[in-house]
């Protein structure tokens, strides 16, 4: 953990820059320009203060952990959708929404244990168990983290023993996204959003369901997110 960095300001500026946004003229595509905005601020934060990075075993091909309940937000989701939309073929699409929604239907009721012990991985993990949505993958997805792939599996496998071994990780990282997603949620309630959050399955199921709204041109984008608040 970085002793001299101020969360509660950096906070402050996601919530400031993602309230911004969202105020602006058209709100359903501002959901989706905020979460973007939010992902860049955090990521060029974690840049500046990356220390050990070697430390870290996360990477593609390690998908341990991704058998948890992830917390969304619904601008996040409305990414991921997106993404989705441009990434894959009408037909691939279909699929996917297919094996989402018999996800959604295994996983809705459960609890956080619950779900670890189904063991049921990610919609978005593919066959080689890496991200297929690594570039708009959710914050709290983005704060896990560890020091070591052994570990994370002997979390996940020993969970229900009682026996699961401590899974170190940097903190700084998982402190940094969890208050990314605190400012968004935070700017979401100030502008008269859906604060509430959503499994990930179950948020990206309604998004995909949800007719995309128009979209910026790719300058206006890019000028918005340069107008962000660090």
């Amino acid at each position: 953990m970085s002793p001299d960095f101020d969360f509660s300001a950096f906070t402050a500026a996601v919530e400031k820059t993602a309230g911004r946004l969202l105020g602006e003229g058209r709100p359903e595509e501002n959901l989706a320009l905020a979460a973007r905005a939010v992902q860049e601020m955090a990521e060029t934060v974690l840049a500046q203060n990356r220390r050990n990075e070697g430390h870290i075993a996360c990477g593609p091909g390690c998908g341990h952990c991704c058998v948890v309940n992830v917390a969304v937000l619904q601008p996040e989701a409305m990414v991921i959708a997106d993404y989705l939309r441009r990434k894959l073929s009408i037909q691939k699409l279909e699929r996917l929404k297919e094996k989402i929604e018999g996800i959604h239907r295994r996983v809705r009721w459960l609890d956080d244990d619950e779900r670890l012990l189904l063991r049921q991985p990610c919609a978005f993990l593919d066959g080689q168990k890496s991200c297929s949505i690594h570039p708009v993958r959710p914050l709290l997805c983005r704060g896990m983290n560890s020091t070591d792939p052994v570990t994370c599996r002997d979390a996940v496998t020993l969970h229900a023993l009682d026996e699961a071994p401590p899974v170190l990780v940097n903190l700084f990282q998982k402190t940094l996204f969890d208050q990314a997603f605190l400012g968004l949620a935070r700017a979401l309630k100030r502008t008269g959003g859906m604060v509430r959050s959503q499994k990930l399955t179950e948020a990206v199921h309604a998004a995909l369901e949800t007719p995309p709204t128009g979209h910026r041109n790719d300058r206006c984008d890019k000028m918005k997110l340069e107008e962000r608040v660090l």
